[in-house]
């Protein structure tokens, strides 16, 4: 398996973008990229998932991201209420996120709960930063690495899991899911 955990921000990025030149550096090809994990569709996770004609980015790939997250960004009107951030802010995000999951829609693969990906890779829901944003468990001959995603955004969430981030869409469920993975 190739597998890749979120794809940065895509043309709309120059610190986290350009997910495919960098992974053509490590001799990885799109087309052998069978799997896209999405902690969550916030465009510096999910905007690499396209291309810049908007087409998925690894057409080999099914985007596994949680059905809540598909749910909630692909709504009429998703409630950005718990955001503190600007509305122009919010409203891009959304915007985006409608954008580029229904440019992913024939290869997404939504899950309800945790779910093993492949042996050793299991997506565990961490909601609170957005509705559906998950976490992923990589296990390997008794080590164990937790990709947290932006359940914690800075290192001092670690030390600090109380303190709140303007991204979070639900403070007191992000706070919480912090708690449960530390």
């Amino acid at each position: 398996h190739v597998i890749l955990v979120d794809t940065g921000g895509g043309t709309a990025s120059r610190t986290s973008g350009a997910i495919v030149a960098r992974l053509e550096m490590a001799g990885i090809r799109r087309k052998d990229v069978d799997t896209v994990i999405v902690t969550h569709a916030h465009p510096d996770h999910l905007g690499g998932a396209v291309d810049s004609a908007r087409r998925p980015a690894f057409p080999n790939a099914r985007y596994v991201l949680s059905e809540r997250e598909c749910e909630f960004w692909t709504a009429a009107h998703p409630d950005l209420r718990g955001l503190r951030v600007p509305e122009h802010v919010s409203d891009s995000i959304a915007a985006s996120a409608r954008r580029d999951l229904r440019a992913l829609r024939f290869q997404m693969e939504p899950i309800g709960c945790e779910t093993e990906i492949a042996p050793g890779i299991h997506a565990i829901p961490a909601p609170g930063h957005t509705p559906g944003h998950l976490a992923v468990l990589l296990s390997s001959e008794g080590q164990h690495l937790l990709n947290v995603g932006d359940a914690a955004v800075h290192p001092l969430h670690l030390e600090q899991p109380e303190w709140e981030n303007g991204f979070d869409q639900d403070s007191a469920t992000a706070i919480a899911t912090r708690r449960a993975l530390l």
